[in-house]
């Protein structure tokens, strides 16, 4: 979205930030289908082989491997 690529360009924002469940904004922008704040936070330095400790379909913890 626009405010993701202002926050990113005014360094405002970080692309590695992750809640407790291990999800990055890379993360929320993918689940939400947000193209446009994928591709920001790709272009910004998101780290993209990372996973969430929790499903978003059954907050069953996931592998780390």
């Amino acid at each position: 979205s626009e405010l993701v690529e202002k926050l990113l360009n005014s360094q405002q924002a970080s692309t590695s930030n992750s809640n407790q469940a291990g999800d990055t904004a890379l993360h929320w922008a993918c689940y939400r289908g947000d193209w446009r704040s994928v591709s920001a936070l790709l272009s910004h330095g998101a780290p993209f082989e990372v996973r969430a400790l929790v499903s978003k379909n059954n907050n069953s913890k996931r592998s780390q491997d």
